[in-house]
């Protein structure tokens, strides 16, 4: 019982330092700091009026969360989904309260038209919240190392796969800053996709292509020593359409280019249901509807948890099929009315 009690008191004193990494408020991700004006803020990944009034059940979404390692603990390791306010979720405070407000405009106060700007825009913020995670979440790892929890092999080899996810992405956000101040939007390629189906999940996330739909290795994951190439992926309502778009720079776009070729060559059913499997097999930061989820079979809710969870799990081995389409999309026909 002691033993357990010792146990407890740890994991929560873990768990405190590690929410404090994840409220830090000590930097604008804006590349010129000297413009900044006003408080670090807590800035919204996922448009909160826009996108998430879309889904949300009395104010809450749901998403991936862990709430503390005693929870994972006893949850066998497993991350399940959580309700959550949709004033909260997706949040971090990664910008100024200045260039929060102004830097994102054309994609908060106007409608997406697919223009330069608003793709560079969405990617942008896709990726600038991803880096905030990774830098204080390695912050944070840092500081546990021979703690009696980590187990070091296994520690050791998640840190070293780890600092190197974080290097790409600080290097693939400065090719993204690098446009940013010379106001080269069209430096970033889109690949976009537009469907009158309602979107149940929202996304704003990158990740790095692994395999095509159809299983052709694209680039090698496991060589760190190499930088990898990404793609961010957004899913948002816009007017009656639900927009998905891929977005990458096109100074790291083979990778990129050779994943959207694969989906291209899709019908529209088969492309919902080959990203469908991309969200919960690549993405972190997204929010589902509580009543979709409510209303979709138990087995079908086992099968996406073990995919996002598989996916968290540096022993696991992705399969090279994992985006054939297999029947199963998170879309579904809008209700009268839908905007």
């Amino acid at each position: 019982m002691n033993i357990d009690k010792n146990i407890h008191k740890e994991t929560q004193e873990i768990d405190k330092k590690l929410r404090g990494y994840l409220n830090i408020k000590d930097l604008c991700m804006y590349p010129d700091h000297s413009s900044c004006s006003g408080p670090i803020i807590r800035c919204h990944s996922i448009q909160n009026s826009r996108s998430l009034d879309s889904i949300s059940k009395n104010g809450h979404v749901l998403s991936f969360v862990l709430l503390s390692l005693f929870e994972l603990e006893k949850n066998k390791g497993v991350i399940e989904l959580k309700k959550v306010s949709k004033n909260k979720v997706t949040t971090f405070f990664g910008f100024c309260q200045k260039h929060d407000s102004e830097l994102f405009k054309p994609i908060e106060l106007f409608d997406y038209k697919g223009e330069e700007i608003q793709n560079f825009l969405f990617a942008y913020r896709a990726l600038s919240k991803e880096v905030y995670v990774r830098i204080n979440m390695l912050k944070a790892m840092q500081e546990f190392s021979g703690h009696p929890f980590m187990e070091k092999n296994i520690y050791d080899l998640f840190m070293l796969g780890f600092r190197a996810g974080t290097r790409d992405l600080v290097g693939h956000k400065a090719l993204f800053d690098n446009s940013l101040m010379e106001k080269n939007y069209g430096d970033v390629m889109s690949y976009r996709i537009s469907t009158n189906l309602k979107p149940n999940i929202l996304v704003s996330s990158i990740f790095y292509p692994e395999y095509t739909v159809n299983g052709l290795s694209i680039q090698n994951l496991a060589d760190i020593s190499r930088f990898k190439e990404g793609i961010q992926i957004t899913i948002f309502p816009n007017r009656g359409t639900t927009e998905i778009l891929f977005t990458w720079h096109k100074n790291k776009s083979q990778a990129p280019e050779i994943l959207i070729g694969s989906i291209d060559k899709l019908n529209e059913e088969e492309k919902l249901e080959t990203i469908t499997q991309m969200i919960f097999s690549h993405c972190e930061n997204i929010v589902v509807s509580p009543e979709w989820w409510e209303n979709i079979s138990s087995d079908r809710k086992k099968k996406l948890i073990e995919t996002f969870n598989e996916s968290m799990d540096i022993r696991t081995e992705r399969k090279p099929d994992y985006l054939t389409p297999h029947g199963f999309n998170i879309f579904s026909k809008p209700a009268r009315g839908w905007n």
